[in-house]
């Protein structure tokens, strides 16, 4: 997902009885945080690599055949670890910019959000974040910067 961060934490929160998936940016502010519950808590955060006031494209992949979660910024990996192989069910919706158990909504923009089931190679997340290149409806590009048109 393209992300504009200006503040807040919740980017991304699905959960179910027991278990789920947290995706959100962590309260410092500087780091890429996931929590996925299955039902035991396995949490991990990036170094310090979030910019505020600026678009950058983060996400998270995780691989149940080896267990390794890896946090990515701008099409490359910045963290990885292995969580093993998590049994992950949800049953809830999905909640973008807001989480059911925290009250840290995000503020800033979000844009393109993307889900696969699987985890992407990071050939694919190229590809990815290249297939939302160009700024949100509603803003145009000058530069690399996307502003409100």
């Amino acid at each position: 997902m393209f992300v504009y961060y200006l503040g807040g934490h919740s980017l991304f929160d699905y959960r179910g009885p027991g278990a789920g998936t947290l995706f959100w940016i962590y309260p410092t502010g500087t780091t890429i945080y996931v929590d996925i519950q299955a039902p035991d808590i396995n949490t991990f955060e990036s170094p310090s690599v979030v910019t505020d006031a600026q678009w950058m494209f983060i996400g998270a992949t995780y691989d149940y055949e080896t267990g390794q979660v890896q946090l990515w910024k701008d099409g490359i990996s910045v963290a990885s670890t292995n969580f093993g192989q998590l049994e992950h069910n949800t049953a809830n919706p999905i909640k973008l910019g807001d989480s059911r158990v925290h009250s840290l909504p995000f503020s800033g923009r979000m844009s393109c959000v993307q889900l696969y089931n699987y985890a992407l190679s990071e050939e694919e997340i190229v590809t990815a974040q290249s297939a939302c290149n160009g700024c949100p409806v509603g803003y145009t590009q000058r530069g690399s910067d996307c502003f409100k048109a």
